[in-house]
């Protein structure tokens, strides 16, 4: 009497991968037999948003995969560029992928270590008053505002700039503006995460004709008014 000894499944595939948050990917894995037994083959605890069919997985670890972050300079420098960041960013965190062959018999189990890399999202301005052209006159203030986001939750910077010879206005997302002399001015404001910076920019124009002046249309005794979001 000659019995079977079965020999175990096999798997095939990478050991180990590198992948940036947000970015797809797919990994091929192929499963063997040398009993020529059917297998059957499958991702156990696949991870949210992934698709394993025919032995293909595709997969895109979202934003917020990775909460380790840093106030590194050399994390925000080599995250400028996707490749690098991938390769130098010391920002990541780890999940295991386990795929399973089956024989009927007995079940084989191949790890796979997925590296996933921290990507900065720049932060938004998603509001901001008043209007990008306005007029104003001399001597009445006019409030400036941003509302700011940041998808990631980072803290955000507010830095103020009127003209190359005055000093920043820095540590707040309203100011408000004076004016003195007529002519057309700008107030730019940038808002940063520490590692990425978007800016919005108003021309003010300036007249001197004794009258408060606002969003473009000349008004008597109207006071201006802001609402400030904290």
């Amino acid at each position: 009497m000659v019995t079977k000894k079965n020999i175990l499944p096999t798997i095939k595939t990478e050991d180990t991968l590198t992948v940036n948050e947000n970015q797809e990917f797919t990994l091929a894995v192929k499963a063997s037999d040398e009993n020529n037994d059917p297998l059957t083959l499958k991702l156990r605890n696949p991870p949210t948003g992934a698709s394993f069919k025919e032995g293909v997985l595709i997969w895109q670890p979202g934003y917020g995969s990775v909460i380790n972050k840093t106030d590194s300079w050399w994390n925000s420098l080599v995250g400028q560029l996707s490749y690098t960041n991938k390769q130098f960013n010391s920002e990541k965190a780890t999940t295991w992928l386990e795929f399973v062959a089956s024989d009927g018999e007995a079940e084989v189990v191949h790890p796979v270590r997925v590296d996933i890399v921290n990507v900065n999202r720049a932060p938004q301005i998603i509001d901001y008053l008043p209007e990008k052209e306005i007029t104003a006159a001399v001597g009445k203030p006019v409030v400036f505002h941003v509302t700011g986001k940041d998808l990631d939750g980072d803290a955000l910077t507010y830095v103020w700039s009127f003209s190359f010879h005055e000093l920043r206005v820095m540590g707040t997302d309203t100011v408000e503006r004076t004016f003195v002399s007529s002519g057309e001015k700008e107030v730019v404001v940038a808002v940063s995460d520490g590692r990425n910076t978007v800016s919005e920019k108003w021309t003010v124009n300036i007249v001197d004709d004794g009258r408060d002046v606002v969003g473009g249309e000349p008004q008597r005794n109207v006071p201006f008014t802001a609402r400030v979001y904290e």
